[in-house]
């Protein structure tokens, strides 16, 4: 009998071994399947979660002025879609103020508000004559951040700074930062003044569309895996009102953009993204940050790299622009939300216009994502078969439940019980299904949504 025993006891850890083996297995397998799952599927929203210190590290010490001089090779190499004849001579030429002038600038000069490129960039934004910053100036931007905007949303650095978030390269880290940082001044300094900014309008698909700058804008309309529509984008995005000066950029096949080569406004038979301004809330702020306008009123205005667009609503072709005229494509209504940059939300004291400090610290923020995600993203288990398994347990009052049962109740029909630890139990749900819940949830939504249109741009559509 000792030898029976003695043989059961190592034919059950052998099996223990290969059982471990068969889990590893699946456990790799698994694992590369949900990978691809997660390709295929992946929230858009996650690149938000992470401050610009997470993205490219802290500011720099360096200027950002002499961080482009500096990295003038990386900015010719990163932004020569725009042009293949740029050279490192042409870019540190264009971009140092004592430019020799021996570089004919060509549509590198149509950027810069009409100057002169050959005496060096900053000298051009610099220049009293500049209508770029003239115009700026006339919406209350002070002359250095102006000229701080002016020169870090040119194409070139626009891309450079778009690639250094996406790929987390901190090589213009000074550039973004120093962008990043006036335009949240002037978006606080607009609340301040009390400006709401009238809705603005871009071309979604199509030439210098949102699409071309950011390839996520083209799948903004389809879900992701949390069912949320929308994108955080690393490009800066500017848009206009359509309004008198520039009521001809909508028309009845779309938008019109000015193209360079032509010059002359040219139509994108294109979808239009409308973009929709509200007050500041504790996830940060939700407002265009307006850049150009005419007799004070606001026609131009931008959002900053690193902002999380967010479909509001869907409206059919057929709808009236602000000029008047009838629009035969379909119109996206997006809500825009940034943070300021350069406070990390893990940090105390921000303050109203910053996201909320967290309760409990967990070494860093991003160690805390990534070690949620490690947990949700991909688990073993679905939770279907986390409820078949065999647990049990009591309540304080000794009533007995399991994961079945618990499952089987949240899934199936609501039954009313007298029995339960805190009293009676669905007294007005009786045998209504999770589907029922859901479609009264839609149901007070949706009325929510008709009787205030602030509602209509933070709720979305359903859930």
């Amino acid at each position: 009998q000792a030898v029976d025993e003695a043989a059961a006891v190592d034919e059950l850890r052998e099996l223990l071994v290969k059982t471990q083996s068969i889990q590893e297995r699946a456990r790799e397998r698994l694992g590369a399947l949900q990978q691809r799952e997660e390709r295929l599927a992946q929230s858009s929203r996650k690149g938000f979660l992470r401050s610009l210190e997470e993205q490219i590290g802290l500011p720099p010490q360096v200027s950002w002025r002499v961080e482009l001089i500096e990295r003038a090779s990386v900015l010719v190499e990163w932004s020569n879609p725009l042009s293949d004849e740029w050279t490192v001579e042409n870019a540190q030429s264009l971009l140092t103020d004592n430019a020799d002038g021996t570089w004919e600038g060509g549509q590198d000069s149509v950027w810069l508000g009409g100057a002169d490129p050959r005496g060096g960039l900053l000298a051009a934004f610099s220049s009293p004559e500049n209508q770029s910053v003239k115009a700026m100036r006339a919406m209350k931007w002070p002359s250095e951040d102006a000229l701080i905007y002016c020169a870090l949303s040119w194409p070139r650095p626009r891309i450079a700074i778009a690639r250094g978030l996406s790929t987390s390269d901190p090589s213009f880290a000074a550039c973004t930062y120093a962008l990043s940082d006036v335009m949240f001044r002037q978006a606080k300094a607009q609340v301040e003044a009390g400006l709401a900014p009238p809705p603005l309008f871009r071309h979604l698909l199509g030439k210098f569309s949102l699409a071309e700058a950011d390839g996520a804008w083209a799948s903004i309309e389809e879900a992701d895996a949390a069912g949320f529509r929308g994108l955080t984008s690393s490009v800066l995005v500017r848009a206009r009102r359509a309004v008198a000066p520039d009521e001809d950029c909508l028309r009845e096949g779309g938008f019109a953009q000015f193209c360079h080569s032509s010059r002359q406004l040219e139509l994108q038979p294109s979808p239009v993204v409308c973009f929709i301004s509200s007050g500041a809330s504790d996830q940060g702020m939700h407002s265009a940050i307006i850049t150009e306008g005419c007799d004070g009123e606001p026609t131009y205005g931008a959002f900053p790299p690193n902002t999380l667009y967010r479909l509001v609503e869907v409206k059919p072709a057929g709808w009236t622009a602000p000029n008047g005229v009838v629009v035969n494509q379909s119109l996206l209504i997006v809500r825009a939300t940034y943070r300021q940059p350069s406070t990390s939300l893990a940090e105390g004291g921000a303050g109203k216009l910053v996201g909320s400090s967290a309760t409990l610290q967990y070494g860093s923020r991003a160690a805390y994502i990534k070690g949620l995600s490690d947990v949700v993203d991909r688990p073993v288990l679905s939770m279907v078969r986390e409820f078949t398994r065999e647990m049990s347990w009591t309540d304080w009052k000794g009533v007995s439940y399991t994961l079945r049962g618990e499952w089987e109740y949240v899934t199936g029909p609501a039954v009313c019980r007298d029995d339960c630890t805190p009293g009676r139990r669905d007294a007005l749900n009786d045998g209504k299904l999770p589907a029922t819940f859901v479609e009264e949830v839609n149901a007070f939504i949706r009325q929510r949504r008709e009787e205030s249109s602030e509602i209509r741009q933070r709720l979305a559509d359903q859930f």
